[in-house]
């Protein structure tokens, strides 16, 4: 893990990733450059699922219930899907998405009103 210290993700944080990462898809997973630290990363089925998912219009929460699809789990196991993120954030792989303007203010787009 690099010396960026992870923090918490909430439920509701969207997720992306940033657009320098080079990601081949294999049988088994996949394989991504970072070519800002010259880094390879090697990942299984369900990593490259959660990154993938990781496209700024999932929240954590919609990523753990994909995962627990995908596992065959009954109910989201928070601790699979939140450890693979936060490994990701810890990387640079994924980062928290920035909220779209009208939304990070709580204001409703209406159409502009002629007279």
């Amino acid at each position: 893990m690099t010396a960026t210290k992870a923090r918490s993700l909430a439920p509701t944080q969207r997720l992306s990733r940033p657009a320098t990462l080079q990601i081949n898809r294999l049988e088994d997973g996949c394989v991504v450059y970072q070519p800002e630290q010259d880094r390879v990363h090697f990942l299984n089925q369900t990593a490259a699922m959660v990154l993938e998912l990781c496209d700024g219009h999932h929240d954590c929460h919609a990523i753990e219930v994909q995962v627990a699809e995908h596992l065959g789990l009954h109910a989201p196991d928070r601790k699979v899907s939140g450890d693979i993120l936060q490994r990701f954030l810890a990387e640079g792989l994924i980062m928290v998405a920035a909220e779209p303007p009208d939304v990070a203010v709580g204001v409703r787009k209406r159409p502009v009103e002629k007279y």
